[in-house]
């Protein structure tokens, strides 16, 4: 289910006051830096940034019942600003969840789209944010240009 979120030039300032770190990948071992994904990620922690939950929980609300979920969902992990640079890529995966949301925050680059087995590309500009429940998608190679996104799983 596809929503414009108009506060997504707030949601990308974050990335000037957060420090970046490695995307990585649950496996059995843990935390681990694979072959599936290359891309740098920002945590957005509650304790500093509980407008951004207040924000994501809001859209979610309407999400929920158009995905027919429904008992209200808690955000599950620490909300993330994930960043793509050209050759940044993160392979077909599920995230595991009740409910996952993909806010893009840029859309000044080429390739970088994220795909769903499914349904192919749905977002196309800054703003548009897909909710959806545990379905297999990527994002594809960025070829020029940053790509940033917002990423939320509720339990």
């Amino acid at each position: 289910m596809l929503i414009r979120i108009k506060e997504y030039k707030a949601l990308l300032d974050l990335k000037n006051e957060i420090l970046p770190e490695r995307g990585l990948v649950s496996t059995e071992a843990g935390w681990e830096e694979t072959d599936l994904r290359s891309t740098e990620v920002r945590f957005i922690r509650r304790d500093e940034y509980n407008w951004v939950y207040i924000l994501m929980q809001r859209y979610a609300r309407e999400a929920q019942v158009k995905l027919g979920l429904d008992s209200v969902l808690e955000i599950r992990d620490n909300i993330q600003l994930g960043t793509y640079y050209p050759g940044d890529f993160y392979g077909w995966h599920r995230d595991n969840r009740v409910m996952s949301a993909s806010l893009l925050l840029s859309d000044t680059f080429t390739g970088g789209r994220l795909e769903f087995k499914e349904r192919g590309k749905l977002l196309k500009r800054a703003g548009d944010c897909i909710f959806f429940k545990n379905e297999l998608h990527r994002v594809k190679p960025v070829l020029t240009g940053v790509r940033d996104s917002l990423v939320v799983w509720w339990k």
